[in-house]
């Protein structure tokens, strides 16, 4: 029984911290990233509108080279 009440009031700490802060976090979060690309934006969009040359640059193939894209 005692194993229980600690490990309820654990619970209960975690879910209160919690509540915290959603109510009183950041109501909004903001990332960005920047990549330079030393090439002409022609060369840039002729590589990467082509789905035929989509595993050359996607990061997903490296993951899961046996994916299938619709």
């Amino acid at each position: 029984m005692k194993i229980l009440k600690i490990l309820g009031i654990i619970i209960l700490v975690v879910v209160v911290l919690a509540l915290g802060l959603v109510l009183f976090g950041p109501s909004a979060g903001h990332l960005e990233r920047q990549v330079v690309i030393n090439a002409p934006a022609s060369a840039v969009y002729a590589e990467v509108s082509n789905l035929k040359t989509f595993n050359k640059w996607s990061p997903w193939f490296q993951m899961d080279p046996n994916a299938e894209y619709q």
